[in-house]
């Protein structure tokens, strides 16, 4: 097997079988280093494409756990305000009671007075 034959099998390797215009640009090139830095090329590219879906994956992982975040946050925020107002509303209510609780002592001292 001749060099030539054997780039363009390492070519067929590397290379998007669907680009055509880069295939007949290295048939063309009756140099080798042409050959070989197309090969080349390819490889790094095929390294950036995989680099580029990582970060992509990275990036949909990382914004999954942002709005997760938000989501927890937004829910203790409404937690943290729903039990203010529950406080609010037992401080009320207790003061009520105790209102009510002198009202009914001050009307038991008044017919115990009578």
């Amino acid at each position: 097997m001749s060099v030539s034959q054997l780039l363009i099998k390492l070519y067929h390797l590397v290379a998007d079988q669907s680009d055509i215009t880069s295939f007949q640009n290295f048939i063309k090139s009756q140099n080798l280093i042409q050959q070989l830095t197309i090969i080349i090329e390819h490889i790094q590219n095929n390294r950036i494409k995989k680099d580029y879906k990582e970060l992509e994956k990275q990036l949909q992982k990382y914004e999954s756990e942002v709005r997760a975040n938000i989501r927890e946050s937004y829910l203790m925020n409404q937690k943290y305000d729903d039990m203010k107002n529950q406080i609010k509303q037992l401080q009320q209510d207790r003061h009520e009671l105790l209102q009510n609780t002198k009202k009914t002592l001050n009307l038991l001292e008044i017919k115990k007075g009578e």
